[in-house]
């Protein structure tokens, strides 16, 4: 059996890009594509369209150090409170942004209403109406529902010259144009809250390199959006050196309380050596003085070591726990800015020089983007990787500092140890204690002159300015809007919508597990193809029942008259490979099969015996389907006597036969419904059948049941010349196909081919074109 399976004894070609399949799977899901292309780029077309301009400006602010000292003056906590909803609360009620014009008003901007505009942290909320009575006077509304108040009113010239106040949260100045203005202007000031969530929504804040931020904040209002990026700026500067202040006062205090504990301490160490040397008259001689001082040194460079350790492990954690939440580029650099100016590497010459090199980068950076270019320009693109690479190379140099301390922690640790068990050996107990003393005033001594020098150091940063705070380029009015490139945004959503389309189209002919070309039929059931048949429409005639459907379905039969059409030629195709095929040799009986219902068995075993028929052939069709025989409405004659009363030696052949109106062409209806069809179809009466059939006819064709609903098609094809079966182009599952087919290798049946049916005009034979030129 496993012979008889499609073998290409050819030469294969070789696999390789077939485009015109490609173009086929696109021609034939186009409507899928369509679909998908429409309801994205048409939504997408009217998102673009209603999207008002957005324009956006940017300021960045310089931090400097007088004293000339390069440690970071962006400290952490001043970040902090920059960023903080209190201080965003500030910015929103001294830059007015509460304000906003109603909609209808859309193309008149705040800023030709108002020179100034600001609030407190609870304005009146709702409507307002401003309006000019004359040409000298004005008047301002609170519009609700239909009750209006008067919350101003006064002379255009006043308003103009002055910031005028208002009891309802509000104070504003007019701008000196009010008059070309339409007389009535609607505006609305929104809840509090609700603008300081805008706000910080469209405000950023960056750092750009050691002492520099950059803030940026977007509008629909050219104008506005680069006066409140420079209001912005100032308020910051303010608001910086107001923290500084506050931060100098406060560390000038904390620094006067430890000092008055420490000079507490002190004194009282001081008596209690004095008391003892009153009441204890010993002394250290110079040996033991030596060894005392160096345990002091020893204890306080401990001291450092475990300082410079911890200060070096939180700035590692925090490096490493920024790059692990995807934070803003800006704060890494901050902090590897801060890891470089950290004392314990004063004397590490290696991290000089690569904190140079950072410098230097960094500098160039910000030259190059202060200028024309911007971020993505390709030099400020290499110089920004050229810092990442440094970044690896000072958390290396850090992280092999940190061992380097360790091991010096570790060995002042022992050296400690050594030294109180010397000095614990040597010295009887008197003098033990008036060392322990000693230790503890020279160590209050030194706390004592640590603290005082810091304090004069804050009173002298308290007296004098020690940072400057300068904005180096104020915010200008932009000239584009940021979202301009609407006709690119467009051209990028018509290709994601046609991509999206492909990939679905494609998606769906890879999850489609039909059979609908010649090569799917050899591929996958390794079976040559017979003929193929040009689609036949079924859809219309779905609901009715079997003897109605192939009432229907007779119209589109191959007509006696040889007309030229292509569903004939068809036929007349697979009747001549079937006659004059090299592989079948001589057929005179075969059964036709499908694997299941609606893939156009019946209507193909008619169409090819009314084709053997017009070939002078004496043809016998006989409807083997005994359960659902529907032949004998296609043909119009009696459903009885039939094939199962020959069978059950009810009904002779000659009884059974009808002739129909095609010439040469007879027909056996199923006859009666009996309940063991399959018995009968392997029964002595069965062989009897056939004798009798091939010595009248010249061709014999079975119309069997569907393999899926019933095995008599295997039954019949191990007593026929040849099994063919139907598959539907696009209908036919291949997986199962397939199993089904694997049932015939267990019998001696000959499985002859594959007829394809309902194939499009690109898949049959290439006379088809031939009616269509």
């Amino acid at each position: 059996m496993e012979d008889l399976f499609y073998e290409d004894n050819g030469q294969q070609e070789e696999e390789g890009f077939d485009i015109s399949k490609y173009i086929h799977i696109i021609f034939k899901r186009k409507w899928i594509i369509a679909s998908i292309f429409i309801l994205i780029t048409i939504p997408w077309y009217f998102y673009l369209k209603s999207l008002p301009p957005t324009y956006e400006a940017f300021c960045d602010i310089e931090f400097r150090s007088l004293e000339g000292s390069t440690e970071n003056i962006i400290s952490e906590s001043r970040i902090i409170k920059l960023r903080s909803r209190s201080f965003a609360e500030k910015v929103v009620a001294q830059l007015g942004l509460t304000l906003d014009v109603k909609e209808k008003e859309q193309d008149l901007n705040r800023h030709q209403l108002f020179e100034e505009f600001s609030t407190t942290m609870d304005p009146r909320v709702g409507e307002y109406l401003f309006q000019r009575d004359d040409e000298t006077t004005f008047t301002i509304l609170w519009v609700e529902n239909d009750a209006r108040q008067i919350v101003y009113k006064g002379t255009i010239a006043e308003a103009i010259q002055n910031e005028i106040q208002t009891t309802f949260g509000f104070n504003f100045k007019l701008n000196q144009y009010i008059v070309n203005l339409p007389r009535k202007i609607e505006f609305f000031i929104m809840p509090f809250k609700y603008a300081v969530q805008a706000f910080r929504e469209r405000t950023n804040v960056n750092f750009r390199g050691m002492n520099i931020l950059r803030l940026t904040m977007s509008d629909r209002d050219p104008v506005l959006v680069a006066k409140m990026v420079n209001r912005l700026a100032q308020i910051y500067v303010n608001e910086s050196m107001s923290l500084k202040r506050t931060s100098i006062e406060d560390q000038k205090k904390i620094i006067e309380d430890k000092l008055t504990i420490a000079e507490q301490s002190l004194s009282e160490s001081e008596r209690k050596l004095k008391e003892f040397k009153t009441t204890h008259l010993v002394s250290l001689d110079a040996e033991t003085e030596t060894r005392v001082t160096e345990l002091n040194e020893a204890e306080n460079r401990l001291e450092a070591y475990i300082k410079q350790l911890a200060d070096l492990d939180a700035l590692l954690r925090k490096i490493d726990l920024t790059r692990s939440s995807d934070q803003e580029q800006g704060k890494l650099k901050y902090e590897f800015n801060q890891l470089t100016e950290l004392p314990t590497f004063s004397t590490n010459y290696k991290m000089g020089a690569l904190k140079k090199q950072l410098q230097d980068l960094e500098d160039d950076y910000n030259n190059l983007t202060r200028g024309v270019l911007t971020e993505r320009h390709k030099r400020a693109i290499d110089i920004e990787n050229d810092i990442a690479l440094l970044y690896l190379e000072i958390e290396t140099e850090a992280r092999n500092h940190r061992e380097e301390i360790i091991r010096e922690k570790n060995s002042a640790e022992r050296e400690i140890n050594d030294l109180r068990y010397k000095l614990k050996q040597k010295l009887p107990e008197d003098q033990a204690t008036l060392m322990v003393l000693e230790r503890e005033r020279r160590s209050d001594e030194e706390i004592y002159r640590q603290l005082k020098s810091q304090s004069q150091l804050a009173a002298i940063s308290e007296a004098v300015e020690t940072e400057s705070i300068d904005i180096l380029d104020p915010a200008i009015v932009p000239d584009y809007p940021v979202n301009r490139d609407k006709q690119k945004k467009g051209l990028l959503g018509a290709m994601f919508a046609l991509a999206l389309g492909f990939g679905v189209a494609f998606g769906l002919e890879f999850l489609d597990k039909s059979i609908k070309t010649v090569e799917d039929v050899k591929k996958y059931l390794k079976l040559q193809v017979l003929g193929t048949i040009p689609n036949v429409n079924f859809e219309d005639i779905g609901e009715y029942q079997d003897n109605e459907k192939m009432k229907q379905i007779d119209q589109q039969l191959v007509t006696y008259d040889y007309s030229p059409t292509p569903i004939g030629e068809a036929y007349r195709s697979l009747r001549t490979n079937l006659v004059f095929s090299k592989n079948a040799g001589r057929i005179q009986s075969l059964v036709l099969t499908s694997t299941s219902p609606g893939d156009g068995k019946s209507f193909t075993a008619a169409n090819l015996a009314i084709s053997m028929a017009q070939h002078r052939s004496n043809t016998l069709l006989i409807d083997a389907d005994l359960r659902r025989g529907v032949l004998h409405n296609t043909f119009g004659v009696p459903k009885e006597p039939g094939f199962t009363n020959y069978l059950t030696n009810m009904a002779s052949l000659a009884h059974i036969i009808n002739e129909t109106l095609i010439p040469n062409l007879s027909l056996i209806s199923c006859g009666s419904l009996l309940p063991n069809p399959s018995e009968l179809l392997g029964s002595h009466q069965m062989k009897r059948f056939l004798d009798e059939a091939k010595r009248k006819f010249d061709f014999i064709i079975f119309d069997s049941p569907p393999l899926n609903a019933a095995t008599d098609a295997i039954v019949i094809g191990t007593q026929v010349d040849a099994v063919v079966t139907v598959v539907r182009s696009g209908v036919t599952n291949r997986n199962i196909a397939r199993q089904k087919l694997e049932l015939f290798k267990n019998v001696p049946a000959r499985v002859l081919g594959v007829i394809l049916n309902g194939t499009t005009a690109e898949f049959g034979h290439d006379g088809y074109s031939y009616y269509h030129y």
